[in-house]
Formats: structure tokens, C-alpha cells, sequence
């Protein structure tokens, strides 16, 4: 297994890869954005892998944008089932093996104890239905493939809750953060190493047909702890206020708890999982973010 294509390197997971790309010198490498190649053109993707050589693709590309996901339903279809779709055909015709990310956005949020990775699906809004459609549409073809779910992703790139925070304690003294959504926040670091601990692992050679994961930081906690922390780390002196989500200006709805169990990763990998506040400590105090 020597050739990774990856896709969605123009997005924060992307990003946060190509930066660590050192951490995968045993293999080659191949990063791909929809600035230099479209995904969502079915018959240019079928074209491009038709011949060309490699071993794993990981798709790291989705349409994220929870609020534009209900007006743009097109463009979120494409990214989130389609895409997923085609790959899941890809790999099968070329016995390769797919790596794809999903959400903790799958779920209602009606359940009071973590997420299970085969706990039944009831996404709330559009962004939550097309990323659970794309994994039904994987599963369907059944081919080598890895569906990792995870939850409130940040980075030092592109827009995420941490960087929201920052930029607005930098530009205000007043702050409102819901507190009665739940869930665990996700160093999007964090994550390529699991998806470096999958490539490294005998799992990966193992696979026969599909599987789920769930990959998150350890413990949950709300928005309004998870702001907390963040301006607690950074020393900003600003007036912090809790709010309910019921009364957040969005007319999209969300899950109030989505907490995704990692047992099955853990004891799969046999690792131990970053507790979500040491792994936000580590995001500002060890060069992986500057503001």
C-alpha cells in the first residue's frame, strides 16, 4: 500500500494534512482540490482514476456549510452523496480501499448516552440527511472502506467554532454561546492521525467490505464550555453568556446531543483518545495555531 490520492485538500482537514504530510513518508502522496479538479463531475472523476495507479483514496471533501446546506441543497447532494457514491464505485473496480469522513450530524440528538456506530440515523437537517445518504450510498456497494464520524471539527484553517470565538473576543467585549448543545470538539490533527494509525495498522489490509467508526476527543461538553475554554487558554477578558439553542437565530436545526462513543476505535487501534480540553491546550500551546 504505497499511493494515496487524497481529496479536499483546499478544506481544514485537507489543509491540516498536507501540513503534516512529513508524518506519511512512507507513502506517496497525491493531494487534490476542486480548484484543480472538479469532484462533482462524475464522468471527468471516472476519467481520472479510469488510469491511474493507487491503493487508497481519502475523501476529505464535503460541503460543510450547515446554513447554506438548505439553500444550496444541490451543490451539498453533489459533495456529500454523490461524490461518496462514485468513489465507493471507484474503489471496487480497482480493488483499492476508501477512507471517507462523516458527521455526528447523522444523528437526532434525542439519545442520552453516546452515539454507537450502529445506532439508528435521523438526521435533523439537510447538511446531517446528505452526509447520511453518502454513507448509505458506500454501504450499498459494500467495497473496502473506512466511514469515520466525527464531531465539531476545528483547525487553524478555514472557518470553525474556535476560530469564530477568537475573531469575535477580538472584536467585542460581549459574547452569547449556547448552552445546552452537546457533544465533543475534534482537533482536525487529531484526526490524520487516526486515519495515519488506519494506514499503519493490520486493520487496513483486513477490511472486507465496509465499517464505521467514531472519532472524537474524550468527554463531551457544550458550546458555551467549549468558547470557555477557549478564551480561558488565551487570557481574553471578555463577558461570556449563555444561551439556548431554542432561541439561536437559525432556522436549521440541530442535534442538542450528539456525543459519539470511540470505544470501538480505541480498542480496535489500541490507543488512548486526547481528552477534548488537553488536545485544545496542545492546538494553542504547540505551534499548531497563531493568530
Amino acid at each position: 500500500m504505497n499511493k494515496i490520492i487524497i481529496l479536499g485538500s483546499s478544506g481544514q482537514l485537507g489543509k491540516t494534512f498536507y501540513k503534516q504530510q512529513h508524518l506519511f513518508n512512507n507513502f506517496e502522496l497525491l493531494f487534490l482540490n476542486r480548484s484543480n479538479f472538479d469532484f462533482t463531475n462524475t464522468i471527468k472523476l471516472k476519467n481520472f482514476f479510469k488510469n491511474m495507479d493507487f491503493d487508497v483514496i481519502i475523501n476529505l471533501s464535503a460541503y460543510t456549510d450547515v446554513e447554506n446546506s438548505e439553500k444550496n441543497k444541490k451543490e451539498s447532494t453533489l459533495m456529500n452523496e454523490i461524490l461518496p457514491l462514485e468513489l465507493s464505485k471507484i474503489v471496487l473496480e480497482n480493488d483499492a480501499i476508501l477512507i471517507h469522513i462523516s458527521t455526528d450530524y447523522v444523528f437526532d440528538g434525542i439519545k442520552k448516552t453516546p452515539y454507537e456506530e450502529f445506532d439508528k440515523k435521523n438526521p435533523l437537517n439537510f447538511y446531517g440527511l446528505s452526509k447520511s445518504l453518502g454513507e448509505n450510498m458506500i454501504m450499498r456497494n459494500n467495497p473496502k472502506c473506512l466511514i469515520i464520524r466525527t464531531s465539531w471539527v476545528y483547525s487553524e484553517f478555514r472557518n470553525n467554532f474556535v476560530k469564530k470565538i477568537i475573531n469575535k473576543c477580538q472584536s467585542s467585549v460581549k459574547l452569547s454561546v449556547v448552552n445546552d448543545q452537546f457533544s465533543s470538539p475534534t482537533n482536525a490533527y487529531d484526526i490524520i492521525m487516526i486515519i495515519k494509525y488506519f494506514l499503519n495498522s493490520f486493520l487496513i489490509n483486513e477490511l472486507d467490505g465496509t465499517d464505521v467508526y467514531h472519532f472524537s476527543n474524550r468527554e463531551t461538553c457544550n458550546s458555551y464550555d467549549f468558547a470557555k475554554e477557549i478564551i480561558q487558554i488565551n487570557n481574553f477578558d471578555i463577558d461570556l453568556n449563555p444561551i439556548s439553542l431554542d432561541t439561536f437565530k437559525s432556522n436549521v436545526k440541530r442535534p442538542k446531543y450528539s456525543f459519539l462513543n470511540t470505544k470501538k476505535i480505541e480498542n480496535h487501534l489500541n490507543i488512548k483518545i486526547k481528552n477534548w480540553k488537553e488536545s485544545l491546550e496542545i492546538f494553542f500551546h504547540k505551534n499548531q495555531y497563531k493568530f
